[in-house]
């Protein structure tokens, strides 16, 4: 292979540029590992002690009946991490549950715009995101549209101009609710 005309000098100085470039992308991949698993054990012991304190509570260490201490008033200072390790559907059934609160009665659902008491998937996404769920990778929109068909408890609403919204379900409540219905709701 014939080689362009540099000078040998300039040669001997890429190449060493390339061998210190190697060393450090090898020294930064290591460093990457050493920083993945201890991400890791750090998400699995967080999860352990998530699901504990839930357990003993009685509800999501998240949830408006918990006080934290130092806690400024906003319920989404704490729990970055909130729905670490959880299954998609249940974080879903999490989100509407804390954003939305309990699902809302058909004479609640006429008269107020819809909304205030739905949430649309990209808006669950980012909650879900803002939740830590997947972390470090990024939460798949697809991931949360498969688990909004396929989890109970959770009503799908939409209206001709063809949106599509969430909230929980009622306890008769399938998981679609009579889109002739909603097309009688305040859309704004």
């Amino acid at each position: 292979m014939a080689m362009n005309v540099i000078s040998r000098e300039l040669v001997e100085s890429y190449l060493q540029a390339l061998q210190a470039d190697e060393a450090e992308i090898q020294s930064a991949g290591e460093e990457y590992q050493r920083a993945r698993a201890r991400i890791d054990l750090a998400l699995l012991r967080y999860k352990s002690l998530r699901d504990f304190v839930a357990e003993a509570l009685g509800c999501s260490p998240y949830s408006d009946e918990v006080q934290w201490p130092e806690d400024n008033g906003d319920p989404w200072a704490w729990g970055r991490y909130r729905y670490v390790g959880m299954k998609v559907g249940d974080a879903v059934l999490e989100v509407l549950e804390s954003r939305l609160g309990s699902p809302k009665s058909p004479e609640y659902q006429a008269q107020m715009p819809i909304f205030s008491w739905t949430m649309t998937l990209s808006e669950i996404t980012q909650a879900l995101s803002e939740g830590g769920l997947g972390f470090p990778d990024p939460v798949s929109a697809r991931a949360v549209n498969a688990a909004l068909i396929n989890t109970a408890g959770i009503a799908r609403y939409s209206n001709q101009e063809g949106q599509t919204r969430y909230a929980l379900a009622q306890e008769d409540q399938g998981t679609d609710s009579d889109p002739t219905a909603v097309d009688d709701l305040p859309f704004e």
